[in-house]
């Protein structure tokens, strides 16, 4: 894809600059790009085409001079088939999208909650979506969250058995003395 603009110095025409984006080897540069631990990022356009997407699929149809939809990439990716379930929804119009979006979606498909964001790029009216699974984040706070409750557990249980014990030396041998 290029892109032209003419270059004006002091009101006068200099020059003309051009700026030309091989979409296959931004395709490249998204793959080598994590998000979270099993995220993606892919780049859309306005009426929600893939411009370019990590997934090899992509790259290889965009070296062979095809454009690539989020339909036909969902088949084998379940990343982008989550973007293209919640853009199926309707619940987005890229066409308007004007800033940073951030959305949590559970999909149909897997019942798995993610988190989708789009962020318009002022390029070509391009757009710029993530995904990530809540798992990605969750997970640890999951894991703190159960050796928390493993803790206040075993720590009830030591506080129990020594209140039983102070109770019985307390109260309880006191008594055995006076019957």
């Amino acid at each position: 894809i290029g892109i032209s603009t003419p270059l004006m110095v002091d009101d006068r025409f200099v020059a003309v600059i051009n700026v030309v984006i091989d979409l296959a080897r931004l395709s490249q540069f998204l793959s080598s790009i994590e998000v979270g631990k099993s995220g993606t990022v892919v780049v859309l356009d306005r009426i929600g085409n893939v411009m370019a997407s990590p997934d090899p699929g992509a790259i290889e149809r965009q070296q062979n001079g095809e454009m690539p939809n989020l339909p036909s990439l969902g088949r084998n990716n379940g990343r982008l088939r989550t973007v293209g379930e919640y853009l199926g929804r309707g619940s987005m119009n890229l066409s308007a999208l004007s800033e940073t979006r951030q959305v949590e979606f559970t999909s149909s498909e897997d019942g798995r909650d993610y988190f989708l964001t789009f962020a318009p790029l002022s390029f070509d009216d391009w757009v710029v979506a993530t995904v990530i699974p809540a798992s990605d984040f969750l997970a640890t706070i999951q894991r703190n969250a159960k050796l928390l409750l493993a803790v206040l557990g075993l720590l009830t249980l030591v506080i129990a058995s020594l209140a039983i014990l102070a109770a019985n030396k307390l109260i309880g041998a006191p008594l055995l003395r006076i019957v």
